[in-house]
């Protein structure tokens, strides 16, 4: 069970979170970077949250259910 399931979101935001920019945005970036919005938005950081989907969303605006997750925070 991960820690985001056991309600340790914090823990979880905190393993995922490392690096810089990458040189080329990849198929896992994208998928780490809707995580940790999902992390953030279950935080209760929807600043953030809106941050890593809007990031997504500008690389494949089709991602799993990207634009319903910005639209769902404001966007």
């Amino acid at each position: 069970m991960s820690y985001a399931d056991r309600g340790d979101v914090q823990s979880a935001i905190r393993i995922m979170t490392h690096g810089g920019e990458p040189r080329e945005v990849q198929p896992h970036h994208l998928l780490e970077w809707y995580v940790l919005g999902d992390l953030h938005d279950r935080a209760g950081d929807q600043v953030t949250a809106k941050k890593y989907f809007a990031r997504v969303a500008k690389n494949d605006a089709s991602y799993f259910d990207v634009a319903a997750r910005l639209a769902g925070l404001g966007e």
